[in-house]
């Protein structure tokens, strides 16, 4: 039986699902050799599989080698264009590696590659200004996720609740409550 390209990526994900993030890139790098060509699903899974299961990873660089997999996705004959999950699985990487910048920079070339953000995209992003008690920013992207007419979660609510709470910005975290209450999102133990 000749492995093909959905069998190398049942094998990267059982990889990434068992945090072996290393052992995931291995299988990757064989690819080739086996006359296979990486899909979308072959560099988002490795994408995501960079986030990690623990705060080991932040410290070994691993949002570092997902920039790596993007850039060898679109460097890829053909490219592979990064779609929304690329870009969502990404920020989420950088949010985890506390690397808002990079985060909101992935945000903008998502936004100029016309690719469309969804609720879980924005919602690693406001986590990502949330941390960092960026909560002007986090404002701004949730202005931008409303004005796109992306539903907003009971997750992105909490995210921007605490972003205003950790930035002491209370009329601004009245405000994001008050969208919720009227986008009639269900609050939670944690709002």
């Amino acid at each position: 039986v000749r492995p093909n390209i959905i069998t190398a990526n049942a094998l990267i994900s059982a990889c990434s699902k068992s945090g072996l993030t290393r052992q995931a890139m291995e299988v990757y790098a064989s690819l080739p050799s086996l006359g296979l060509c990486a899909d979308a699903i072959t560099f988002n899974t490795l994408i995501s599989s960079c986030r990690g299961a623990n705060d080991e990873r932040e410290e070994t660089g691993e949002w570092e080698l997902a920039l790596q997999v993007l850039r060898d996705m679109q460097d890829t004959r053909p490219p592979v264009a990064p779609n929304t999950v690329t870009y969502t699985a990404l920020i989420s990487v950088l949010e985890r590696a506390n690397q808002w910048q990079l985060a909101m920079r992935m945000y903008q070339e998502m936004k100029a590659a016309k690719v469309p953000a969804d609720t879980m995209a924005y919602s690693a992003l406001i986590r990502t200004f949330e941390q960092n008690g960026r909560w002007m920013e986090a404002m701004e992207v949730f202005r931008e996720m409303q004005m796109a007419g992306v539903e907003a979660s009971t997750l992105t609510f909490n995210a921007l609740l605490r972003t205003c709470v950790r930035g002491e910005q209370w009329q601004a975290g009245v405000t994001a409550f008050e969208s919720m209450c009227v986008a009639k999102v269900p609050a939670d133990d944690v709002t």
